[in-house]
Parts: C-alpha cells; structure tokens; sequence
C-alpha cells in the first residue's frame, strides 16, 4: 500500500510540474492523438486477411490507449489438477474456481524531455475466485500498479520490424497479512510440512523493459524485468527462481481469432511457466470474446508462486 500511496504521489508532483513547464501544452488530447498516430501508423498490413488486420489494429490502439491495458477478462470455470492448499484451518479450496483479471491505463502526458514517448499509469487486479467452495472465499487477490513509458523505436530487421520500447517502475503484491504464527496445515498436499509458517503476504517491487515486435500477424513481446527491493528476507526472497527474468508472449492474429503463448524460464533453477490461450468474438461482436486458456508451470498466482500448478480455463475476455 505504501508503494502504492508513492506511485500515486508521483503521479501528482509530475502532473503539477508539467503544468508550470513548457510541456503544459502536451496534455491536449490532440497531441496525444498525434503521438499514438506515429505510433502506430507503420503496423504492418497483413495481406489477404482484412479482419485479421483489424483485430491486429485494435489490439495494439486499446493496449496504449485510455484504457485497456494488459488482457481484461472473466473465467467463470478454472479446473486445476489438485485442490489448492489452505492458508487458513476453515478454509478447504476446491480444483474448480472461477479466475477475473481487470487491467487499465492512462496517459498522463506525452513527449517529455524531448523523447517523444507516452507516459501513464497503470494498474492490475488479478483475482482467484473460489466460487464454488462453501464459504466462496477469494483465494487471492494479486494488484499491479505500474508507471510506464511507451516508446516508439523502429528498426528493421528483415522478417521482423521492433514497433515499441516500454520501460516500467512496478510493484505487485497480495494485500495479505504476515500471520507469525505456526498453525496446523490441514492440506493433505504432500509438498507442506505438517507444522509450517502461513505467511500469506507475498510482494515484489521491478523495473522491466518491453521489447514489441511485429512480424506480419505475429506480435511478439519480450519482456526483462530486474528486482528493485533486494530479494532479502522478505515474504518470497526467492521468487525469481520461479518467475525467472522476464517472458516471452507470442499473439497470432487469423481472421477474428487470436492465439496467444505466453512462457518464462529460469535456466539457473529450471523453473518457469507456459499459458497458452484461444479467443474469438461472440456472435460477431468485437467487443467481447469466447476464451479460453490452459496454464502448466509455477507463478499461476502470487500467493503459490512455489507450486507447480496445470490449469484450464474458459470464460470471456473483453479485451485480449
């Protein structure tokens, strides 16, 4: 929450000198209209498949627009391999849930410095539902606020064009206490020590550059993210060995179907994670999309970062 209450807190000491300095005049929509037009003016055209280009176009104006920023969607039905172990005695998870992410943005101003970037904030709410348990809990609630810089960066490199650089401060965290106490573990999952510290808070602060790329109905992001709070004895000192130092993510575009491979990899510890997903619009419409993803790998959520989980998902997603 504090680093929270900074981020916001820079977000307004930044909004105040901006409008006693000459980028006052950048806050007008028309500019940022400009911005986002030499942004993304030299999309590819992808030939012989109009609606694919379309899709492409949309994808890539909504991601660093007002709004949508990383993928929005509802996933009424999650199935799971095994039951997901309790932090709380009372609590008994089911392999079923339901999985809810919320993402957006907004650009605070444009061409700072001269640089000619697009510069927001952020913020992700990613949510495990557990709707079909008794008592319904939420399983966990992951937040992500981020400041970003978006900028373009050209560069041909045959079969692929880099369209986009963004650099972003981030923090993502649970929200959850530091219970320090040991209490019984009454998960029959047999990775827990019977007697073990139920520590529910889990958080992480980065910095990470994302690297956009664009090969006709092939958008590739990669991303590298460097740890900023030291990795000390905190809640999870070792979650890079999980979640590795970045990712890959692969979007196809064919007709109105997107296929999407997101994967991270540790090769120090051999650890990482593969999610593959699938949308295509309902009933024509171009606002909300059938979807549904599969999950093998650690890092499905913050607080099991640790747990090697396989998940299915299905459900909407209204912006992909």
């Amino acid at each position: 929450m504090r680093v929270l209450m900074m981020i916001l807190g820079i977000c307004i000491v930044v909004l105040r000198a901006a409008e006693t300095s000459e980028c006052k005049e950048l806050k007008d929509k028309d500019v940022f209209e400009m911005r986002r037009a030499e942004i993304y003016a030299d999309l590819e055209h992808i030939p012989d498949d109009p609606e694919a280009m379309q899709s492409l176009k949309r994808h890539s104006e909504l991601l660093f627009g007002f709004n949508a920023y990383k993928s929005n969607f509802i996933m009424p039905v999650k199935v799971s391999n095994h039951a997901y172990p309790s932090y709380v005695p009372s609590d008994n998870y089911e392999t079923t849930e339901a999985e809810i992410q919320f993402s957006i943005s907004y650009d605070l101003f444009s061409n700072l410095f001269g640089l000619e970037g697009l510069y927001g904030a952020a913020v992700t709410e990613h949510a495990f539902w557990q709707v079909y348990a008794t008592s319904a809990p939420f399983r966990e609630m992951v937040f992500n606020p981020e400041l970003y810089a978006l900028f373009p960066f050209r560069a041909d490199l045959g079969f692929v064009s880099m369209k986009t650089l963004k650099v972003t401060f981030s923090h993502m965290s649970n929200g959850q206490g530091n219970i320090e106490k040991l209490d019984v573990n009454k998960s029959d999952y047999p990775e827990f020590d019977p007697n073990w510290l139920k520590n529910r808070s889990r958080a992480w602060n980065y910095v990470s550059g994302v690297f956009r790329l664009q090969s006709g109905a092939l958008l590739t992001d990669i991303t590298v993210w460097l740890r900023t709070d030291g990795g000390g004895e905190d809640d999870n000192p070792d979650i890079l060995d999980y979640l590795g130092f970045g990712q890959l993510d692969l979007h196809y575009y064919y007709r109105q179907n997107q296929f999407d491979l997101m994967t991270r990899f540790n090769p120090l510890t051999k650890k990482g994670a593969v999610e593959a997903g699938w949308s295509f619009p309902v009933y024509g419409r171009d606002s909300v999309y059938w979807y549904i993803k599969g999950f093998s790998g650690y890092g499905e959520s913050l607080i099991d970062y640790n747990r090697y989980v396989n998940s299915v998902a299905f459900g909407f997603n209204f912006f992909r």
